[in-house]
């Protein structure tokens, strides 16, 4: 990943896995994680607050963002393994967040984040 992505590239496709994660499948593929009455939220009022937090470089957003989604990650993969029905979603979902710890852990995400004048 340290070749693959610029900084701001880096930081670009964290937060749309952000708003992915907690908007946007949740919404559109109701039916993968609960039944059609049900609902599923992923940290849904703070999620999109993060991925603009890591666009404007918030102080400490990346490490607030990486454990938050990280107890998520653990949570998903724990429903996805106990409930078969509804595994491929949570399944699907926990490989999301997955990749989206890795882009908060690589090398371009700490050097966006990085105050002016450091290196």
């Amino acid at each position: 990943m340290n070749k693959l992505f610029t900084p701001r590239q880096t930081a670009i496709l964290a937060a749309l896995l952000i708003v992915l994660i907690t908007a946007v499948i949740p919404n559109t593929f109701k039916s993968l994680f609960s039944a059609e009455s049900g609902h599923l939220k992923i940290l849904p009022g703070i999620g999109p607050l993060l991925a603009l937090g890591l666009l404007l470089r918030w102080r400490r957003v990346r490490q607030i963002a990486y454990l938050a989604f990280a107890i998520a990650f653990f949570i998903t993969l724990i429903i996805g393994i106990m409930t078969p029905e509804y595994r491929p979603g949570f399944l699907l979902m926990s490989g999301l967040i997955a990749i989206l710890l890795a882009v908060l852990g690589s090398q371009p995400m700490k050097a966006y984040l990085q105050p002016v004048g450091h290196s």
